[in-house]
C-alpha cells in the first residue's frame, strides 16, 4: 500500500489533459517497475528511444496506458527503432493498462493518486514483434498526440497507427490472472505466453 501512495511522492497542480495523460503514463511505468522489480528509466522526451522498464541487461519493457476509448497509439518511428533494438538482441515486451479514470475536472496529482487504481481495468503484455505484426497492414494516419516536441514531429512527421485494445487481448490469450494494486483493487492481467508471464513473477532480480 505505502509503496502504492509514494508512486506520486508530492502533490502538485494539475494544468491541463495532456498533463493528466502524461502523469497518468508516469504512474503506469512506475507501477510496472514496482511489479516487475525492474528499474524505472526516466525519458524527458529529449532521447530518441528509450523503453521505460529494465528488467535486465538485455530485457526490456514499454509501458502504455489506455483511457476510455480502450485504444493505444503507437508511432512508426518508434516501432521501427523497436524492431531495430530487437535485431540488435534485446528482448522488448509491450505493457498496456487500461483503465477509466475520469480526467476532466481533475486540479490535483493527489487526485490521480487516489482515483486511477480504483479505476485500473486491466494489463496486457504482448512482445514487441507482436505488436508491430498487429499494426503492420493497419494504414497510417498522423496522430493527435500531443506529448512529444515539435522536434519529433518534424523529424518523423508524427506518422503511426492506432490499435484496439480487444485485437491486443486476442494476442494476450497464453496465461491470465487477478492481481491486485493499490487500494486491494483486483486487476485482470492478460499475457501473450510464458515468457510475458515470467517478467511480473520474478522480483528478486540482479541486473
Amino acid at each position: 500500500m505505502e509503496d502504492h501512495l509514494r508512486l506520486f511522492p508530492l502533490d502538485k497542480a494539475v494544468e491541463n489533459l495532456g498533463q493528466v495523460r502524461h502523469l497518468c503514463g508516469d504512474y503506469f511505468e512506475r507501477l510496472t517497475a514496482q511489479i516487475t522489480g525492474g528499474d524505472w528509466i526516466h525519458n524527458d522526451s529529449k532521447m530518441e528511444y528509450c523503453p521505460d522498464v529494465q528488467i535486465s541487461d538485455n530485457e526490456f519493457l514499454e509501458v502504455k496506458s489506455c483511457g476510455a476509448g480502450r485504444r493505444t497509439m503507437i508511432y512508426d518511428w518508434r516501432i521501427r527503432k523497436d524492431l531495430d533494438f530487437l535485431a540488435e538482441g534485446n528482448k522488448l515486451q509491450y505493457v498496456l493498462w487500461h483503465h477509466e479514470l475520469a480526467s476532466n475536472g481533475i486540479k490535483w496529482e493527489s487526485e490521480i493518486r487516489r482515483e486511477i487504481s480504483k479505476n485500473t481495468i486491466f494489463c496486457a503484455v504482448l512482445s514487441a514483434f507482436t505488436m508491430w505484426e498487429l499494426i503492420r497492414e493497419k494504414p497510417q494516419r498522423r496522430l493527435a498526440d500531443r506529448h512529444y516536441s515539435n522536434h519529433y514531429y518534424q523529424k518523423h512527421g508524427g506518422l503511426g497507427y492506432t490499435i484496439s485494445l480487444t485485437h491486443v487481448l486476442a494476442e494476450c490469450c497464453g496465461y491470465s490472472e487477478c492481481r491486485e494494486i493499490g487500494d486491494s483493487k483486483s486487476v485482470e492481467f492478460f499475457f501473450e505466453n510464458h515468457e510475458a508471464w515470467r517478467i511480473f513473477h520474478a522480483r528478486n532480480r540482479n541486473h
